[in-house]
């Protein structure tokens, strides 16, 4: 044979072989639907698990777990081999794969093997006989069952801590590695988190000034006054529906019987100051009961500064279904309540048989505020050389109660509230401030405050705060006069000019 006959047949059989690759074969996955793939639990993934995919219907069909339709016809010593994503692998048991006859009733088993447990990838050697005929257009698929015309199920293996999309790849080779069918692959797993939570609204707390007693010890609920600042229905814990096989032919227990909680972290901008109480309610959806000592609520130690944890317990949420959560705190009822944020993180966990979720993000569930104008005044001293002077207008048509708040700014000692009386609707009335507190005739001390040292001061004015005014100065022969900053709290968040 000629060298330049030799070079043409060469270029003919390479023109042969691209054709033949020209019409490539198609992967195809079948979980219970057509084209649908597994929603698989992360939380149940604890361990490795053995999952059955049950197909749509028949593989003859194409509607097996994993079918693929053959781009090119398959013959004797070709091979086939299955791929599947990282995590995922064979499950140890025989495998077999089926081919159909022009896709009617006759199946025929082309070729099957026991990978190695774990195996992400094998290659099935196949063996064809003349009455298969698995031609271009045919199916073939992956079965962990006799092939029939019945057969559509298969098992593998999803290890442990696994999330994201998985894949199943086939590729039909010949036994010199030539392609067949180039690869094609299809979704196989959704591994997802079967639980989420998530937070209502914050809620607005109301400090009560106006109502009775007008103190700021109670909350405003409706029109009664309260120690409880509720969050009803606060947290809200949803559970999806998972197509989690527990065991090789038992699907949709969910998280595979893991023991769940729910743990709620809270922090508060005021370190608690005035709180009790922090618990949770036991029944879902239900909402806080007044009494801190109700029996159906779980209680949580109040820190003396920093975060609080709640650890509900499994007759609020056990893992079994979703979940409503309510938040209660309880004010002592005797100390004055400031203005604050309480913001909180939840996160649902499980024993050794299931995957803890992560941490949400910090989210408000309270702001608490007054229904009072409150005017802070960070810089005094107590002496009659360093006098300040204050005049509030009550631009209200209420008679308003006026409470003075002082804290120490250098020796520690805590916050002291006393009255200083009331102020007319629509008039003006001068706060003196040295080494007490003079309001016309009248005279106040300063408890709490040590002598020429520094102290800021809180005015609370139970009228609207918009109809509410405050301005102050400081007077010595030495220094003369000088304005004082004086900040409110409108926005319930911080001190501002």
């Amino acid at each position: 044979m000629s060298k330049y006959l030799r070079v043409f047949l060469m270029a003919m059989l390479a023109v042969v072989l691209i054709a033949s690759v020209a019409m490539a074969g198609t992967t195809k996955v079948n979980y219970v639907s057509a084209g649908n793939p597994a929603n698989i639990s992360a939380q149940a993934l604890a361990s490795a698990k053995n999952v059955t995919l049950s197909g749509a219907g028949s593989g003859n069909a194409g509607n097996a777990a994993i079918t693929y339709k053959l781009g090119q016809s398959l013959t004797t010593g070709n091979l086939v081999k299955v791929s599947f994503s990282s995590g995922v692998g064979f499950a140890g048991t025989a495998y077999a794969i089926c081919a159909a006859n022009n896709n009617g009733a006759n199946v025929t088993e082309v070729a099957n093997a026991t990978p190695p447990g774990g195996a992400e990838s094998f290659n099935f050697q196949t063996s064809v006989s003349s009455t298969t005929n698995a031609a271009s257009g045919n199916y073939i698929w992956l079965t962990t069952e006799a092939c029939n015309t019945t057969s559509s199920n298969v098992s593998i293996r999803i290890g442990a801590n696994q999330t994201g999309t998985k894949t199943v790849t086939f590729e039909v080779v010949t036994s010199g590695n030539i392609p067949v069918d180039t690869a094609s692959s299809a979704t196989l797993l959704k591994i997802q988190d079967e639980y989420s939570t998530t937070l209502s609204a914050a809620d607005t707390v109301t400090i009560d000034y106006i109502g009775t007693p007008g103190n700021g010890t109670r909350f405003v609920s409706g029109t009664a006054s309260t120690n409880l600042a509720g969050s009803s229905n606060k947290v809200n814990i949803t559970k999806a529906s998972m197509n989690y096989c527990a065991v090789d032919t038992t699907c949709g227990l969910g998280n595979a019987g893991a023991t769940a909680n729910v743990v709620i972290k809270l922090t508060d901008t005021a370190d608690w100051q005035g709180v009790a109480n922090i618990a949770v309610k036991n029944a879902s959806g239900q909402a806080c009961p007044p009494s801190a000592t109700d029996s159906s609520l779980f209680h949580t130690t109040v820190p003396a500064i920093g975060q609080a944890t709640i650890n509900v317990p499994s007759a609020v949420f056990n893992g079994s279904a979703g979940s409503n959560v309510s938040v209660c705190i309880y004010a002592t009822g005797a100390n004055v309540l400031s203005t604050r944020t309480i913001s909180g993180t939840t996160q649902v966990r499980f024993d050794s048989n299931g995957i803890t979720m992560s941490e949400s993000s910090s989210s408000p569930f309270q702001n608490w505020v007054v229904n009072a104008y409150q005017g802070l005044v960070p810089w005094l001293v107590k002496s009659d050389v360093f006098k300040a002077w204050c005049l509030i207008n009550n631009n209200s048509s209420v008679n308003a109660n006026v409470t003075l708040a002082t804290f120490s700014m250098e020796d520690g000692t805590p916050i002291t509230s006393q009255s200083l009386g009331t102020i007319p609707a629509g008039k003006s009335q001068l706060y003196i401030l040295g080494n007490e507190v003079t309001v016309g005739s009248a005279n106040y001390p300063l408890t709490g405050i040590t002598d020429n040292k520094r102290y800021s001061a809180i005015f609370t004015v139970a009228a609207s705060r918009d109809l509410v005014t405050m301005a102050c100065q400081q007077y010595n022969e030495t220094f003369g006069k000088r304005l004082l900053p004086v900040m409110t709290d409108k926005d319930g968040s911080k001190w501002k000019q």
